[in-house]
């Protein structure tokens, strides 16, 4: 299973994210980035599977929840 990870910088925010894609059966693990790699203060993912990405991403635009995909991109 290949696995994608999506930024949300803020615990708060990862925790609101995990939560809204719980709603929708979406699982992920929360991954607290290390400091220094990321370049910023404290930094949360989400690793979700690479399929579910796309509900994912529709799930938290709707949710209002700021992330990046691990691209840089905003999915």
């Amino acid at each position: 299973m290949q696995r994608s990870i999506i930024t949300l910088g803020s615990q708060t925010n990862a925790l609101k994210a995990q939560k809204a894609l719980r709603e929708h059966r979406i699982r992920s693990d929360l991954i607290k980035e290390d400091s220094s790699r990321a370049g910023r203060g404290c930094v949360y993912s989400l690793r979700v599977d690479t399929r579910d990405l796309s509900l994912a991403a529709l799930i938290l635009d709707g949710r209002n929840i700021p992330y990046e995909t691990r691209g840089g991109d905003r999915f």
